[in-house]
């Protein structure tokens, strides 16, 4: 039976569903949860919580001993945050220190949760696990998944830890709120009156979370995998969403620049 697994993020939409397949599989997470609320939800799914926090000063270590893999999903994810330092101090610091506890406790495995947002590609041209980034940023959770990601591979480089990313695009699915989602469902209720006119990648929770498994197993230390399924414009999502549910409403689309 493989070892132990320590996940950060359970309580959100990926991590949530990382938490689920690994249960399903038979294998032992111990979970990171903020609240004894949120521990209660995680046990109820099925795994050991571990009280803390990415930025507290209890050590997480301890909880970490034993296990072979982490998987760090853990995360601020918002287009325009009312405190753009702290979505940094948790995004950049948080994976820092996570990462430094995971050291301490002996773990050599790691698997980040990136986000295709930090490829940065320039406009007109497709985005790879090698784009070079055009320098600049379309918001600050990209800018703050950027940081994240280059602050995670040199901390894994100097700490000795096989990191790998995966970079997922727009992830959707049941039970998703938050985030591009919001805008969906916004549209479904009538209340979205105005858009950009623009495009969206988006890749499904469930080959989400098997992307990860995979990371997990193959993924060579040191890389990105960028994880994503269709790319289409806001007009056809919302097309979808108007087939699903029924509902047309009128939406005035802006230019995107």
């Amino acid at each position: 039976m493989p070892g132990a697994v320590f996940l950060t993020g359970g309580s959100g939409f990926v991590g949530g569903a990382i938490l689920d397949r690994l249960v399903a599989e038979g294998r032992e997470v111990r979970a990171l949860a903020r609240s004894r609320e949120s521990a209660e939800r995680l046990e109820l799914r099925g795994a050991r919580t571990v009280l803390g926090d990415l930025l507290g000063e209890a050590s997480l270590a301890s909880g970490m001993v034993g296990c072979e893999l982490l998987f760090h999903a853990a995360g601020r994810n918002e287009l325009c945050p009312r405190d753009p330092l702290e979505m940094g101090r948790v995004n950049v610091d948080g994976t820092r220190r996570v990462l430094e506890e995971a050291a301490r406790a002996g773990l050599r495995r790691v698997v980040y949760t990136s986000s295709a947002a930090v490829l940065g590609e320039r406009r007109g041209t497709v985005g790879r696990e090698d784009s070079r980034h055009r320098g600049s940023f379309l918001s600050e959770y990209d800018r703050s998944k950027f940081l994240a990601e280059r602050a995670a591979l040199e901390s894994a480089s100097r700490l000795g830890l096989e990191l790998v990313c995966v970079n997922p695009s727009s992830v959707q699915g049941p039970g998703r709120t938050s985030g591009t989602a919001r805008w969906l469902i916004r549209y479904a209720q009538g209340r979205l009156h105005w858009m950009l006119r623009t495009r969206v990648s988006l890749v499904d929770i469930a080959d989400c979370t098997e992307a990860h498994l995979r990371a997990a197993s193959r993924g060579q230390a040191g890389r990105r995998y960028l994880v994503s399924g269709s790319s289409r414009t806001v007009a056809e999502l919302l097309e979808v969403v108007a087939q699903v549910t029924g509902q047309r409403h009128r939406v005035r689309f802006l230019p995107s620049t």
